[in-house]
């Protein structure tokens, strides 16, 4: 019985299409992982020279937005001089998560002072703890989240409106 079974599967047109459909969807598959991983490859190299930035970019603590040190000297990364760069490092990336929140929750378009209203409307991010002025620290924030080409400046008069412009999905070539 198991002779003609395969005899008959091995004649039968629909098996040798289920097959080849098999086969073709089984490819997909595999391209679409393998797609997959690139990504997460190209995620993964980001995040790292993303936290390169962010620890570049807080490490000096004399950093301002315009590059100039501020008129006061030497400033604290956070009010509590915590050792470790790594406290500082996830409080500018809790900042640099509210900021992002509170732009999309405005539609993708809104000035420091009304990112400053969303976030502490949600109260998404504990001012107290920098310090510098929550308006600088938002500047400061928008500054690099427009150098990662998260947002961009698109007016200055009479307050500064920034857009978020977020980063596009890699596609495979």
């Amino acid at each position: 019985m198991d002779g003609n079974y395969l005899d008959f599967r091995m004649s039968n047109p629909v098996f040798e299409n289920l097959e080849t459909n098999l086969q073709y969807i089984a490819g997909a598959l595999q391209a679409e992982l393998d797609e997959l991983i690139e990504r997460k490859a190209e995620i993964k190299r980001r995040r790292r020279a993303l936290g390169r930035t962010l620890r570049k970019r807080f490490a000096n603590s004399q950093y301002r937005v315009s590059g100039r040190p501020e008129s006061s000297g030497h400033l604290k990364k956070t009010k509590h001089s915590r050792p470790g760069a790594r406290e500082s490092h996830s409080l500018h990336n809790r900042l640099l998560r509210a900021c992002r929140i509170a732009l999309l929750e405005a539609g993708g378009l809104a000035t420091p002072d009304q990112i400053f209203a969303a976030i502490l409307r949600r109260g998404s991010f504990q001012f107290h703890m920098l310090s510098e002025s929550p308006r600088a620290a938002i500047a400061q924030t928008l500054a690099l989240m427009s150098e990662m080409k998260e947002a961009r400046c698109i007016s200055s008069e009479p307050a500064p409106q920034w857009q978020y412009t977020p980063t596009r999905h890699l596609t495979a070539n």
